[in-house]
């Protein structure tokens, strides 16, 4: 996996990974679509170096993404589940799923 990349939804909900170098381009076309209504194409360039091209008007949402924030995130969603098994313990809370286990037992 790269070390950084752009990732851009679109309209369909697919996704796509390009060079975070990019985003200056999108933000840019994307703004200029939200303003003022104009579209425009942007030309992207994918990780393996392919060009890439869609209509600011497709783009619905871009997110870039580093080592530090994956890990980051990782770390949030360790935190999150430690905390729900923590209240789940304190409050003896079943999760709906595991009802049938502990009735089973």
């Amino acid at each position: 996996m790269p070390h950084s990349y752009l990732r851009i939804w679109d309209r369909q909900m697919s996704q796509i990974e390009v060079d975070p170098a990019d985003e200056p381009r999108v933000d840019t076309a994307l703004t200029a679509y939200l303003e003022t209504g104009r579209d425009s194409i942007v030309h992207l360039t994918l990780l393996n170096g392919a060009p890439y091209s869609v209509l600011a008007s497709e783009v619905t949402a871009y997110m870039t993404s580093t080592p530090e924030s994956r890990r980051r995130n990782a770390e949030v969603v360790m935190e999150l589940e430690k905390e729900q098994k923590d209240l789940q313990q304190e409050f003896s809370l079943v999760p709906y799923w595991d009802q049938g286990a502990e009735e089973d037992m």
